[in-house]
């Protein structure tokens, strides 16, 4: 039987025996996030290795069963554990139980081993994911000259008025970030989808939903959490609707084939209905209502999420914000983009602020002790955003869980906020895709003709106090899109490095910054 798992392990074991044999005893105590040392790392991979192994050889005899055990809880107790072993003893444990659980899943027979592989945690055979995952923090911690060594050319300019900014070329980052995900797996047709969604983020000026989020999808893959080749599935298919399973494929890619393929049924009988379930993050929601928009579609989608935010009237998240876009063509411009989340601000947007240490508005989030602030940190804290529109927002959210997680037979938001645990996000998302063909109702001319006219009549109104111009949904992306792709797209700081980082570890070539 092909045990595929086996050379890994060991790949990563040796590795991890090459790493200890060369690290000083001064280098052992360095610190690293969370309050955690590399010593201390090496404890933690020891414990996990050597529960692998005590769960092994407990199945061999009793067979196979879910192990239930809170990560986090479990992790939190191990740190004082782990800084209180003397540090080559903690080098050595991690070595020892290494040697011990491959050793046991080598010998393992072939009907335990697919017992265990049903259980769908790839952590139980490949060992090798944990293990790379603190050994490439703990090399990243180790390399020499870290800052110079990011060789990624910087032309700094302010960002929205806070801190610096590194513009970088379209083209660039999209070679970069399809070079990023073929070393972690993915396909390089899947991979070119991947950079194109994200990178279209980034231009559109959606940075929470660009390639600051990378980092994040390469986590989630290594981890066994994103399947880097998961296979679309037909559940049903009718010629007008049909059922997918995204087998926890990169839900950019499950998208880009589930709305053209929306589209089509559109063409063939006025309207196109594809849900999906077991997709993952899919980005920004807007570019897949534009794809249909594009063709001559209204284009509809909208993706459950794990509980972020609290139903109204509760003082404990229990919702996702949920988001919707909805696109129409029009004759003089781009598309009429509505993209929105059912929260009064996207989760992601919160992040970006919180790492430009920059407000935000009130009305935004609550703190943990329910009331408003402007402090991004807070808010990500407490998981309170605020419900958009208060009671309707919460209301519209409620429906698109029961639309796509209940009706696809997938995930909805509790659920999915217990497989968020020790992850930069969840997985398991339900994601619907809408087409109606404008043409089966009425000419396409003429309706982009008049959603024209709407546009002009809705701008001319007069303006109110404090304002300076009308804009309608997504005018301001197509013009921000327009500068970006004009002068590059600008990238923080702090994702700038984690970019060079992802380079350093997979071996790709950096970005090369427009240089002054």
């Amino acid at each position: 039987m092909e045990r595929p798992f086996v050379a890994e392990n060991n790949r990563e074991r040796e590795r991890l025996a090459a790493l200890t044999a060369r690290l000083t005893d001064e280098e052992l105590t360095l610190p690293l996030e969370m309050g955690w040392t590399i010593a201390s790392a090496f404890a933690h991979l020891a414990f996990w290795d050597q529960r692998a192994f005590v769960l092994m050889r407990k199945w061999r005899q009793s067979g196979v069963a879910q192990s239930l055990v809170d990560d986090d809880v479990t992790n939190d107790a191990l740190l004082p554990i782990g800084l209180a072993i003397p540090p080559r003893v903690a080098a050595n444990l991690a070595i020892a139980a290494a040697e011990a659980i491959d050793h046991e899943l080598e010998q393992t027979s072939a009907k335990l081993i697919d017992d265990i592989a049903a259980l769908g945690d790839k952590f139980r055979l490949w060992r090798s994911i944990h293990r790379r995952m603190h050994l490439d923090q703990i090399e990243a911690r180790l390399a020499p000259g870290k800052e110079k060594q990011m060789s990624i050319e910087r032309k700094r300019q302010p960002l929205n008025g806070k801190g610096t900014a590194t513009r970088l070329k379209a083209d660039d980052l999209h070679t970069f970030t399809e070079k990023v995900f073929q070393a972690v797996g993915v396909p390089k047709g899947d991979a070119q989808t991947a950079a194109t969604v994200m990178v279209e983020a980034s231009l559109c000026g959606v940075d929470s939903h660009g390639v600051r989020m990378l980092p994040g999808y390469i986590t989630l893959i290594r981890n066994g959490k994103i399947n880097p080749k998961g296979p679309i599935e037909v559940i049903k298919e009718t010629p007008v609707i049909a059922h997918l399973d995204g087998n926890l494929g990169l839900g950019s890619v499950v998208g880009s084939h589930a709305m053209p393929m929306a589209v089509a049924k559109a063409k063939n009988s006025g309207v196109g209905f594809i849900l999906v379930r077991n997709s993952t993050h899919w980005g920004r929601a807007a570019y897949y209502s534009v794809l249909a928009a594009r063709q001559g579609c209204i284009g509809i989608c909208f993706v459950n999420t794990e509980s972020n935010m609290p139903i109204w009237g509760a003082k404990e998240p229990r919702i996702g914000n949920n988001p919707l876009s909805i696109s129409a063509p029009r004759t003089s411009g781009e598309p009429v983009v509505l993209d929105m989340a059912m929260s009064q601000a996207a989760w992601y947007k919160l992040v970006v602020y919180d790492r430009l240490a920059r407000k935000v508005p009130f009305g935004w989030g609550l703190d943990n002790e329910g009331k408003p602030t402007d402090d991004p940190a807070a808010i990500l804290k407490s998981k309170r955003m605020v419900p958009m529109g208060q009671h309707k927002g919460s209301g519209l959210s409620l429906m698109i869980d029961i639309m796509t997680g209940i009706l696809s037979g997938g995930r909805h938001c509790g659920e999915l906020l217990e497989e968020r645990k020790g992850q930069p996000w969840a997985w398991g998302y339900s994601q619907a895709f809408i087409a109606i063909d404008i043409a089966s109702f009425t000419p396409l001319e003429e309706f982009q003709r008049r959603v024209d006219e709407l546009v002009v009549y809705v701008k001319g109104a007069q303006l109110a106090e404090g304002f300076s111009e009308i804009s309608v949904p997504g005018e301001r992306t197509w013009m921000e899109r327009a500068l970006r792709e004009r002068d590059g797209i600008p990238i923080d700081e702090i994702t700038l490095e984690e970019l060079g980082t992802l380079a350093h570890h997979l071996g790709v070539p950096a970005v090369i910054g427009i240089p002054e």
